[in-house]
């Protein structure tokens, strides 16, 4: 089963990918819990509250992580926000999690955001599931459930350009945008 076969690859954390003894390969990848499973069972009748063209998983960290690069995060945003700007008729939503206390930086993220024309909530999208499942093509940067994405059978465009998303290709392909061009940002996600 899917959520199995991840956890031979994938851990919550580092610490835990330590205790999981018997279930690690080379490389296991620390990227936070599937709950892929209960989600399709949950939302298999769901009905699209809203209609996007496109959804952003965000993965937003103030200070650079291993996981999450704060440069490469904001090179995103701003290629996201260049394409909803040349590209007005299509519909983008950025689906973060709820945050309690929201630093300046972020409100400018999210204001850049809102003024590019880019939807940052909505009362009708409850969570990341929810905006995947009224969206046409996923893309996301650092987040297990772009993965997830893929199993609910959606576009997914994965923007690698670190070049450290694993299992994800280090290469472009169909799925793997590695150039952070805005150039090729706007030509892959027109083609899918």
């Amino acid at each position: 089963d899917l959520y199995t076969y991840c956890d031979y690859y994938f851990g919550f954390g580092n610490e835990q990918i330590n205790v999981q003894k018997g279930m690690v390969c080379p490389n296991k990848v620390p990227i936070g819990s599937l709950k892929l499973d209960f989600m399709l069972d949950r939302y298999q009748n769901y009905n699209k509250k809203e209609n996007f063209d496109i959804v952003f998983l965000a993965s937003y960290e103030e200070n650079d992580t291993p996981y999450i690069k704060v440069k490469t995060y904001e090179k995103i945003i701003n290629n996201l926000c260049s394409f909803k700007k040349n590209h007005p008729n299509l519909s983008v939503y950025y689906s973060d999690k709820k945050r309690d206390n929201l630093s300046r930086k972020y409100r400018l993220m999210i204001d850049q955001l809102n003024s590019s024309g880019i939807v940052c909530s909505s009362k009708k999208i409850d969570n990341s599931y929810e905006a995947i499942l009224c969206s046409e093509v996923v893309l996301f940067y650092r987040t297990t459930i772009g993965l997830e994405a893929l199993a609910m059978d959606k576009v997914v465009l994965n923007l690698n350009y670190d070049n450290d998303m694993f299992p994800m290709s280090q290469k472009d392909c169909y799925s793997v945008l590695k150039n952070s061009s805005y150039v090729e940002f706007e030509n892959r996600l027109l083609s899918l």
